[in-house]
């Protein structure tokens, strides 16, 4: 969970605590129905977008003006270029 920045959650999913977010991106990336995990989580918001309220991910990559750690947000599943980091594995 210290790879993901909980500092500025959306409205939408701000009632969800944070290790509840990380299981329920788990469950996202690993194929669960997204009505599903709309359902257990109380998340309003189509199925198409869940992805977008995801907290960003920290990167290991700094700002070459402050240094400050780089974000990244996250991607759909089904997009092309989705890659899993690790960053889910507790």
């Amino acid at each position: 969970m210290e790879n993901i920045d909980f500092s500025n959650l959306d409205k939408r999913i701000a009632h969800v605590k944070e290790e509840q977010i990380v299981e329920l991106m788990q469950k996202y990336y690993e194929g669960e129905k997204v009505s599903k995990i709309l359902d257990e989580y109380k998340i309003e918001i189509s199925v198409s977008q869940l992805y977008s309220l995801f907290p960003p991910a920290i990167t290991d990559e700094k700002c070459i003006h402050c240094e400050s750690s780089m974000v990244k947000s996250w991607e759909s599943k089904s997009s092309p270029s989705f890659i899993v980091y690790g960053i889910l594995k507790m």
